[in-house]
């Protein structure tokens, strides 16, 4: 039949026979995880370990109602999974709606599983719960939304950020003459220009005891270069 892979359903999930059978074909497994504990997903994972097929294993955590209610979720078991078994991890959703899917993605899922049908009008255990082709969309669409806005781990001034810094920067809040020196009593912090110093302790200890090597006016934002 040329299948390039299996997706094993939730009820298959402690069938050991059939996952031996599967694991046999050595084709790539998505795994649910429905309608079991952390000990059948356990054992699971540890017999396809054994059988060779890890490298090619996907789990999906997943809730075996349709539609599922919010509390059954569980979109925490994600990032445990990741943790535990150190393997790509997704969710099977079957919730009516997009939400779950989204969070699923945050909490670092690589695969979703989401029902599809024509028309929910149709006669069927889970139309409840699937999507008809403008909510695919839709749903397709929020997805890659999602994973742009998680953007980077690191912490850093974005590109759209640097068009309005607005981060406090040091300055006077009286003249003082060239050659004075820099006390505390001449310093406040208000929102400058990305050229100026930033209100930092180590910037401050730098500037205190250090003289002006210039005139300055009241409210002037203080630069590096004005301090000897």
């Amino acid at each position: 039949m040329g299948i390039s892979a299996f997706k094993i359903s939730a009820s298959d999930t402690t069938n050991h026979l059939f996952l031996t059978y599967v694991a046999k074909q050595q084709k790539p497994i998505i795994l649910s995880t429905g309608l079991s504990t952390s000990e059948h997903v356990d054992n699971a994972v540890a017999l396809l370990t054994k059988l060779k097929m890890r490298n090619k294993l996907i789990l999906l955590q997943t809730t075996s109602d349709y539609p599922t209610p919010y509390e059954d979720v569980n979109l925490r078991v994600i990032p445990e999974y990741i943790k535990r078994y150190d393997l790509p991890v997704g969710l099977s959703d079957h919730t009516p709606d997009y939400l779950a899917s989204l969070g699923a993605v945050a909490m670092g899922a690589c695969v979703l599983e989401k029902h599809f049908t024509l028309n929910k009008k149709l006669s069927g255990p889970d139309q409840s719960s699937s999507l008809d082709p403008i909510e695919l969309k839709n749903w397709i669409k929020n997805v890659r939304s999602m994973e742009i806005i998680l953007g980077s781990k690191n912490k850093f001034i974005t590109n759209s950020e640097k068009q309005n810094l607005t981060m406090r920067k040091i300055l006077t809040i009286k003249p003082a003459k060239k050659g004075s020196t820099i006390t505390s009593n001449l310093l406040n912090a208000k929102r400058g220009n990305i050229y100026g110093i930033l209100p930092l302790e180590q910037n401050i200890c730098k500037i205190l005891g250090k003289k002006l090597k210039k005139e300055i006016k009241f409210e002037t934002q203080l630069k590096w270069s004005m301090i000897e």
